[in-house]
Formats: structure tokens, sequence, C-alpha cells
């Protein structure tokens, strides 16, 4: 993930990486600004009681498809919490391994900036994009997906994608679930670019230069313009990033839809 991530010219420059599983003892991060801890580590449950049952020497119950999710609740930094729910497995053998694996590297890297030893002069702004039980750890505010989707606005999505497409239709599908839930996704695109001008203005200046310009970064992204056939009587044109194929694409934006 991270090496596609640098070879779009997705990472910021200067960033330090870092991977699940390989957090601890490191002390390199102690004086970082911020942190942003992406996604967690967690296997199929039918891996973990796998190895429970290899560690325990005993069978262990087992679920199908996906964990159960228990009530929880969150701890924020001003002493109040906020009712949540979290993945979980009913076998207490089977969760302390799951727990090992998953919510005990996300506390790990939370920890490599030494939060506990900073000063008023000395912050660090640290930002978990998954869901997972933090435990004490006090969290400052809550923010869901689909507002972190707003404030980054669709165009930043779509760059993240490689995907940039030109019918409105696609857009939306590209931009799921921001208008999915609208009687005509493509349509709900549309209005919403004609009434925010400056990610209109980004979303043209793509189509005009084939290439992005990353808030993080000096350079431009190159993208190159294909065509995946006609989606009625117009040309269904995209913007795609190097390592994104047709293939990926079309699967990406599924059959065309009314434009």
């Amino acid at each position: 993930m991270i090496a596609e991530l640098q070879a779009q010219g997705l990472m910021p420059d200067g960033w330090d990486v870092a991977n699940f599983g390989a957090l601890r003892g490191v002390d390199s991060f102690r004086g970082v600004f911020a942190a942003i801890i992406v996604s967690r580590q967690l296997p199929p449950p039918a891996e973990v009681e796998r190895m429970a049952s290899i560690i325990f020497a005993s069978d262990v119950q087992t679920v199908p498809d996906w964990y159960p999710v228990r009530a929880g609740a969150r701890l924020m930094s001003d002493g109040t919490g906020r009712a949540a729910e979290f993945e979980c497995h009913p076998d207490e053998r089977v969760e302390a391994i799951r727990w090992l694996i998953c919510e005990a590297e996300v506390q790990q890297a939370i920890g490599r900036v030494r939060g506990v030893r900073r000063t008023a002069d000395d912050p660090v702004l640290v930002i978990v994009l998954n869901g997972v039980d933090l435990g004490q750890t006090p969290i400052h505010q809550l923010i869901s997906w689909e507002d972190l989707l707003e404030l980054c606005g669709p165009v930043s999505q779509m760059a993240v994608c490689g995907i940039v497409p030109k019918l409105w239709a696609d857009v939306a599908a590209i931009c799921a679930p921001r208008w999915s839930e609208a009687e005509d996704p493509g349509h709900a695109a549309k209005l919403w670019f004609s009434r925010h001008p400056e990610e209109k203005a980004k979303l043209a200046r793509i189509w005009g230069t084939n290439e992005i310009l990353l808030p993080w970064s000096l350079q431009p992204v190159q993208l190159r313009p294909v065509s995946l056939g006609l989606s009625g009587k117009h040309q269904r044109r995209v913007w795609l990033a190097a390592d994104i194929t047709l293939e990926a694409a079309r699967d990406a934006l599924g059959s065309p839809k009314a434009v």
C-alpha cells in the first residue's frame, strides 16, 4: 500500500512511514508534530481461530463470515463517553489473540509519538483512521467516514483512487457513497459541483491539463486520458493514474449509466 501511494505521488514529501507489527521499540517518531494511523490489522476470524486453537491446544468457538460486534463506549478528552460498537470474538481465547493483532498494534502506533511525555510547548496531533476501541486513550474529536469525505472533497477522493471521470454518473460512482442515496446520483453530483465552484475548477483543470496538484506536493501528478467506450451518445472519458488499468477503472465505475 505504501509503495503504491509513493508511486502515485500521493505520499507527502518528508513523511516517515512504518507498518503494524514492526513498531515496538521504535523511537524515531518521538519528535513529530503529527501522526496519521491508517486502518488496522485484522485477519479473518477463521485465521485467528486457527492461531488460538494451536496456542491453547484446544478447540475454540468459531463464527461464520466476520466478527460480531459488541456495545461499548469511547472515552472523550472532556471526560464524557460516546456510545460505540466494536468488533470482537465471543471466545475469550480467540479474542485475546485478535486484540493483540488489532487494537494492541494501533495503541503501539499511538505510543510511538510519546504523547504522554509531551508538554504544551511540544504538542502532537494524532489522527486515527479506523474504528477500533482505543481503550483509555482519550479522544478529542470524532468524525464519521462520510463527514471526512465531505471535508476532503470529491476531487481529492478521486485523486486518491487514481480515477477521475468526465461523466457525472461516473463521478458519482467513484465518489460513492457520497451521492449513492440520491434518486439520480449523476445529477446529484453535477448539482453539487455547480454549488462548489472551487471543486469544479479543480476538476476542470484535471480535464484540461491531464494532471492534478495535490495539497502536500509541489509537483503535479500526471494522469492519462482514456476512453472506456460509449455511454449512450457520450464518450466515457476518464483520467487514470499510472498504475490504474482500464480493467480496474471499469470495475470501479461499473456499467455505464445515464449521464
